[in-house]
């Protein structure tokens, strides 16, 4: 690139999420930002609390990626979307992606306002049994993201049917993209290693070691394994349960395992950033949770080649295949968790086998960043979707065999070009541009409304450049209730006041003359338009209510003195 070249313009894609802990939403967005286009896009994260001191907000500046606090406190707080609109304008954002509460409510109101797209992916399961406060906030942000995003994305397609059922969102609104990880950070490791990681954690190199990484909340339901733990070391006396992460709920946890005798065979490590060295250590993955819409860990797990046992809700099924790769069990049910660490425990060769079938399933469904390109449609489908897209109809018969009964390799492609060329196309999506313009009868007059949606029309049949159409769009000026002869764009269709302005003029009873300049891309012009004069009987109407309203309030101030102070 020589010095005066200019680099290419790239769009600003602002990230807005709660915090940058250690849950399974912030950890995800490490990856997706590393493998973001920089050349195209110019990445953004907007963090409105600290929580756990937001460790994932250093590594991601470290990336590059600048890391901004917009502090919110709470949705109650009077200035918290008027802070959120102020961030987004000033960082000029071209795309928001909001993700979990307060973000995807407020950081979708303000891209309401803005007039920027909004993107929102959703993590979790939520409903009544949060409770009736928290609750009424995932309402309120359902109702945010029904009414103003573009885009919704569930993690999983349980979490998809859940929010179908639940938030009322449009089938075609949401859809469904599984989370991913890179493989490549996920190797079995080999003897040495493994031991050094155990010699580190203080373990027998020989114990079964058990593992579970996870932000240490109720509802991941660690309570229920340390229940089952002492069932576990009646099979298996010399087995461990290590614990990786750091959260509300971790005091609660230590005081029962101190409380069970377990404190020795428990170890709470807090937060580690050596994911997959702690899991190839250990010999069986365990996640008791309550309710996960696509736990990140278990792919993890699955890299690993860790078997994995797994509470049989939410978006688990669809990464553990109960006998393959893993084996479920039902929620809260310490005695079931307990049986089937045994069982894989006391069969190694088994073991091992679930963990190859776990890194095979890794590796064909959530590779990277998880996004499997769907194969090619067959022609039947390609031709209903381009018709329906283009012109916003289904084919003809004789257009349908027309085209399946064309064996040309480049069928596909003519189709497109000759449905772009077609006045049914200018049709249909002058009536969109229309729609997302506005032009209805609160803004022109029925003619004007024709006018305008022939210039549209008129404007997608020749081509017009876009930068050309908003041009003309936005430079226009003139009124749809005087006849102009023009044909400059849209001038001529403006909606304005001239009626209200010239009101006097016709009470008078004089013909007005009105020298009107239209601004459109031809330069500018003025045009004078002779307005009839008003007949006699609509002046002496017009004198008649005004004498009437003058004389109706002549009486009603005669009637208020009439009656005292005391009645005043």
């Amino acid at each position: 690139m020589t010095p005066s070249q200019k680099p290419p313009a790239t769009a600003t894609i602002i990230w807005l999420i709660d915090a940058l802990g250690m849950g399974g939403a912030e950890r995800l967005m490490e990856p997706y930002l590393q493998h973001l286009d920089k050349t195209r896009f110019t990445p953004r994260v907007g963090v409105f609390q600290v929580k756990d001191g937001n460790p994932l907000a250093e590594r991601l500046r470290n990336m590059g990626v600048a890391v901004d606090l917009v502090p919110v406190a709470h949705l109650r707080d009077p200035l918290a979307l008027p802070r959120v609109i102020g961030y987004l304008r000033q960082q000029k954002a071209d795309l928001i992606h909001t993700q979990l509460e307060f973000a995807n409510t407020l950081g979708t109101l303000a891209g309401r306002w803005l007039r920027r797209p909004t993107l929102t992916t959703l993590h979790t399961y939520d409903g009544p049994e949060l409770g009736p406060k928290t609750y009424r906030r995932i309402r309120l942000m359902w109702r945010v993201l029904r009414r103003y995003d573009r885009r919704i994305i569930a993690v999983s397609e349980g979490l998809r049917q859940h929010h179908l059922q639940y938030a009322g969102f449009a089938p075609e609104q949401i859809v469904t993209l599984y989370n991913g990880i890179n493989l490549d950070r996920f190797t079995p490791a080999d003897t040495e290693a493994r031991q050094a990681v155990r010699r580190a954690l203080q373990i027998p190199a020989a114990a079964p070691l058990l593992i579970t990484v996870a932000v240490l909340r109720s509802p991941k339901g660690i309570q229920h394994m340390i229940t089952a733990l002492p069932h576990v070391l009646a099979a298996q006396p010399e087995a461990y349960y290590l614990v990786v992460g750091d959260g509300d709920y971790g005091p609660a946890l230590k005081a029962q395992a101190a409380g069970s005798g377990l404190a020795e065979r428990v170890i709470f490590a807090g937060v580690r950033h050596d994911i997959p060295a702690l899991l190839a250590a250990a010999d069986l993955f365990v996640l008791p949770t309550l309710g996960d819409a696509l736990p990140t860990v278990l792919i993890e797990a699955m890299a690993a080649q860790t078997p994995i046992v797994a509470s049989d809700v939410g978006g688990v099924p669809e990464l553990v295949e109960n006998g393959r790769n893993g084996l479920l069990t039902p929620p809260a049910n310490p005695d079931q968790l307990a049986a089937a660490c045994v069982q894989l425990l006391g069969n190694p060769t088994r073991a091992a086998e679930m963990g190859r079938h776990g890194r095979q399933i890794a590796a064909a469904k959530f590779t990277e960043l998880g996004i499997t390109p769907s194969g090619l449609c067959d022609d039947a489908t390609f031709i209903r979707r381009a018709y329906l897209d283009a012109t916003g109809r289904l084919p003809t018969l004789d257009e349908a065999k027309l085209f399946l009964g064309d064996a040309s390799s480049d069928k596909r492609a003519k189709l497109v070009d000759r449905l772009l060329d077609s006045d049914d196309f200018a049709s249909f999506w002058s009536l969109k541009w229309c729609d997302i313009l506005r032009a209805n009868g609160k803004k022109l007059t029925p003619a004007g409304v024709q006018k305008f949606r022939r210039w549209v029309y008129d404007s997608i049949r020749s081509d017009k450049p876009f930068d050309e159409f908003a041009r003309e769009l936005i430079t226009a000026s003139g009124s749809s209730r005087i006849p102009l002869r023009t044909t400059g764009g849209p001038a001529a269709i403006r909606t304005t006041r001239w009626k209200r302005r010239l009101s006097s003029s016709w009470a008078s009873g004089f013909s007005a003359r009105s020298a009107i300049t239209i601004r459109s891309s031809g330069g500018l012009r003025t045009t004078t338009t002779e307005l009839p004069p008003p007949s006699p009987e609509s002046v002496a109407r017009r004198a008649a209510r005004r004498r009437t309203r003058k004389s109706c309030s002549q009486r009603t101030r005669a009637k208020s003195l009439s009656r005292g102070p005391a009645s005043r």
